[in-house]
């Protein structure tokens, strides 16, 4: 399958996920989360996601370009950059709901568009214009790369922003359109990671102990201030 359309617009595919889950990347690659469920690597006193949110998400069928219908939960989905709102609520819920230091605690993991497009397991794919944990009328479905083009890539490529109103159709179209996704079949293998980003100079040391991955620190992936 040709990416050099989508390469165009991005270098790199992002995937959040927590120390936990990573060491089972690492080994297995990245799973579905009903197949990472299913292995028992999601487990509720590790899950940061909202269940309200995964609920919704579960009911969620989308067209892969293989024309086969599946549902989102059965697919590994990653961003087109790592600045939005979903791996701000990931990092906000890992400190309200876990009680856990998100820069010691979470990840986020680089996708090289190229090792994808090399790899003997990458076959279909499907994206959308907008998050799907938003409503049907906030993102649309795509599975052709001619579409590509379509997404807000002016909104999915500017540096975070913030917001005087939250609530406001301004902001909920950014936040929509911020965290649109890129639909993969799993596993999504470990070969094609090409660096770690983390939040600090700390974890990074004990990363690199366990990983021959670079890895990174980024202080603008610090989204959520925990005080």
């Amino acid at each position: 399958m040709n990416l050099e359309k989508l390469q165009i617009h991005t270098p790199y595919l992002y995937y959040f996920c927590t120390i936990h889950n990573l060491k089972s990347i690492l080994n297995l690659g990245i799973l579905s989360r009903n197949s990472a469920i299913k292995d028992n690597l999601i487990q509720k006193n590790t899950d940061w996601s909202s269940s309200a949110v995964q609920e919704y998400r579960s009911k969620s069928n989308i067209e892969m370009s293989d024309g086969e219908n599946k549902n989102i939960h059965d697919l590994v989905n990653v961003f087109f950059n790592p600045y939005n709102i979903t791996i701000y609520k990931a990092q906000q819920n890992l400190v309200n709901y876990l009680n856990l230091n998100y820069e010691m605690n979470s990840v986020v993991l680089a996708i090289s568009v190229a090792r994808l497009q090399s790899s003997e397991k990458f076959k279909h794919f499907a994206f959308t214009d907008g998050n799907v944990g938003t409503r049907d009328d906030h993102h649309i479905k795509y599975n052709n790369l001619d579409d590509i083009h379509k997404l807000d890539w002016k909104t999915i490529n500017k540096p975070w922003q913030k917001f005087d109103n939250y609530y406001d159709s301004k902001f909920l179209n950014y936040k929509s359109k911020k965290s649109s996704e890129f639909f993969i079949n799993e596993p999504l293998e470990p070969s094609t990671i090409e660096s770690i980003l983390c939040t600090s100079e700390e974890l990074k040391e004990l990363l690199e102990m366990i990983t021959d991955i670079p890895v990174l620190v980024s202080k603008t992936l610090k989204l959520y201030k925990n005080l």
